[in-house]
């Protein structure tokens, strides 16, 4: 895991901060976390694990910055895994300890997929017969459930107070006015952020920088997430990107050409022939 000896804070565009989150995900790294400038405060994309670590880079990040709790206006997330949800009940309650409030957005979608993750004892079955159908071999599925079980407690405690995020309703922050942009695959409800006046896009995990984003298959999946994603690709192409802010990893400064890559790579990899076993 990467060490963070300063507060990781730094500007990433006009009254946008960037807040680099551990997580424990090999070559994840962190998770980027951005803070908007709003009228009267601040709004948060996306949060972390709740774990140690990633509290006190939220504690100094906030102080390097001079942002106190009570600043923190709403928490916008972006999709409902863990590493950008598990933080989102912790700093709702860090803000109402300091006479704030901050609602989560999530969109309705991911708001049904945030179940699992809030359930008291969900049920790791489903996702039990779904791996040997695929092919999972019997030793390694208790602990791909235990794995689950770690994750479900570092996304306590959960939020109180959640509203929909809507796809056809723009959200303002501050002078911005975002779009919200549908784009499925790497989770089905995921949104995207963008300001066209600005050309800033808030990307999520549809678009990373180092590495291809996990198109998975779950027991609660829509049909066909790769169809899909290549899909919602397809159509933030069409967009005029300046910058783009992922959910992790650098910038994206070249639009065009990280798309192509991606588009690029599954075409690769869908005309290769099925792998077939060692």
């Amino acid at each position: 895991m990467p060490s963070h000896a300063t507060p990781p804070v730094d500007a990433v565009a006009d009254g946008v901060l960037r807040l680099r989150v551990p997580v424990p995900f090999g070559r994840l790294g962190d998770v980027n976390v951005y803070l908007l400038q709003d009228r009267d405060g601040w709004t948060v994309i996306d949060t972390g694990l709740n774990m140690p670590a990633a509290r006190a880079v939220w504690r100094a990040g906030l102080s390097s910055a001079g942002i106190d709790f009570a600043d923190l206006r709403r928490i916008v997330l972006t999709h409902s895994h863990p590493d950008h949800l598990g933080l989102a009940g912790w700093l709702q309650r860090q803000v109402d300890a300091a006479g704030g409030a901050a609602p989560v957005l999530l969109t309705e979608r991911e708001q049904e997929l945030a179940r699992y993750w809030s359930a008291a004892a969900a049920s790791d079955e489903p996702l039990k017969q779904l791996f040997r159908r695929c092919g999972v071999p019997e030793a390694l599925l208790d602990s791909v459930a235990e794995d689950l079980r770690r994750l479900r407690q570092a996304t306590r405690p959960h939020p109180t107070e959640v509203r929909p995020l809507r796809f056809d309703e723009p959200l303002r922050v501050g002078d911005r006015r975002f779009d919200v942009l549908h784009t499925p695959g790497h989770s089905d409800g995921h949104a995207g952020l963008y300001d066209g006046a600005d050309r800033l896009l808030l990307a999520g995990d549809h678009v990373l920088p180092h590495i291809t984003p996990t198109i998975s298959r779950w027991p609660s999946t829509a049909p066909n997430p790769l169809g899909r994603y290549l899909q919602a690709l397809r159509a933030v192409e069409r967009l005029d990107v300046r910058r783009a802010l992922p959910g992790h990893g650098e910038v994206i400064d070249d639009w065009p050409a990280r798309l192509q890559a991606l588009c690029t790579h599954h075409a690769d990899r869908l005309a290769s022939p099925p792998w077939s076993g060692p």
